[in-house]
C-alpha cells in the first residue's frame, strides 16, 4: 500500500513539474546584430565582435584581384549565414516546445503567428511546419551567391545588396528586390527555399543529412537549366572547397 501510494506521488510530482516547466516556459531572446557598411576592404578588416553583418556601400569587387574578391566576398557573407543560421535555431526551439503546449500566452502567440506567416504555413499545421523549417548548408550558400552574383559583381547585388537576383513585382512589373543588408538576402533565399512547392525534396533531402553536393539535387527547378545547373553548384563547391565552412 505505501509503495503504491509512493508510485502514485512520484507520478503526480514528475507531471506537475513537467507542467509547471512547460507553463513558465520562456522564450528565447531576439537574435541581435549591428550592420557594417562597406565602402572599402578595409571595412571587412576590422571584424567588429558580436553579432554582425554587412551591407555594401561603394566597395567594387570588379575592381580586385580574382584571389581578392573571392575572399572578400566569403568574408562579408559569412556572419551574415552565421546571423540567419542563429534566427533559425530560435524559431526551430520555439517550435519544438510550443508545439507540445495546448495553450500558449499572447506573447507565444505572437511569436508563433510570426513564424506560421514566415513559411506560409496554416497556423499550427505543425508538422508542415516543421517539414519547411531547413538549415541551408553554408556551403551551398556561397556556392549560389557566387554564381547567381557573378561573386559579388553583378549591378542587383552592388546596388541592392540582392545576391541571387530575387524579384518583386509592383502591380505588374518585375524587379529586382532591394535589401537592408546582405544578411536580408541570405534569409529571403533560405526561406524561399523552405517555402516553395518546387523544392520539397530539398528539404528532405536536408532533413536527411545528407552532405552538400547530394542536396544540390533539389535544385533542378531552381534554374531553367535545370540538371546542368545542379552540377554547376556541385562544381562551384568543390572547387572552392566551401565544405569547410558548414562546420
Amino acid at each position: 500500500m505505501i509503495k503504491k501510494l509512493y508510485l502514485v506521488m512520484l507520478t503526480f510530482f514528475l507531471y506537475s513539474s513537467f507542467t509547471f516547466s512547460m507553463v513558465d516556459y520562456t522564450l528565447p531572446h531576439e537574435i541581435k546584430y549591428k550592420t557594417v557598411e562597406v565602402k572599402t576592404l578595409k571595412d571587412l578588416e576590422k571584424k567588429p565582435t558580436g553579432n554582425h553583418v554587412y551591407s555594401l556601400d561603394g566597395l567594387d569587387l570588379k575592381k580586385l584581384s580574382v584571389q581578392n574578391r573571392k575572399r572578400a566576398f566569403i568574408n562579408m557573407l559569412l556572419p551574415s549565414i552565421e546571423v540567419v543560421n542563429k534566427e533559425i535555431d530560435r524559431d526551430i526551439a520555439i517550435v519544438e516546445t510550443l508545439s507540445k503546449k495546448k495553450t500558449h500566452t499572447s506573447e507565444e502567440k505572437k511569436e508563433l503567428d510570426r513564424i506560421f506567416n514566415s513559411y506560409k504555413v496554416s497556423a499550427y499545421n505543425w508538422s508542415e511546419l516543421k517539414k519547411r523549417m531547413i538549415k541551408y548548408p553554408t556551403s551551398l550558400i556561397l556556392s549560389q551567391a557566387a554564381i547567381e552574383s557573378g561573386w559579388g559583381t553583378s549591378k542587383v547585388f552592388k546596388s541592392r545588396n540582392n545576391l541571387f537576383g530575387m524579384n518583386a513585382y509592383k502591380h505588374t512589373n518585375r524587379t529586382y528586390k532591394e535589401y537592408d543588408s546582405i544578411k536580408d538576402s541570405v534569409k529571403d533565399f533560405v526561406l524561399t527555399l523552405s517555402r516553395v512547392d518546387a523544392y520539397k525534396s530539398l528539404r528532405t533531402r536536408v532533413h536527411a543529412g545528407e552532405p552538400p553536393e547530394k542536396i544540390a539535387h533539389g535544385l533542378k527547378y531552381y534554374s531553367e537549366k535545370k540538371e546542368a545547373y545542379i552540377r554547376y553548384v556541385q562544381s562551384m563547391l568543390k572547387a572552392n572547397n566551401f565544405t569547410q565552412y558548414d562546420a
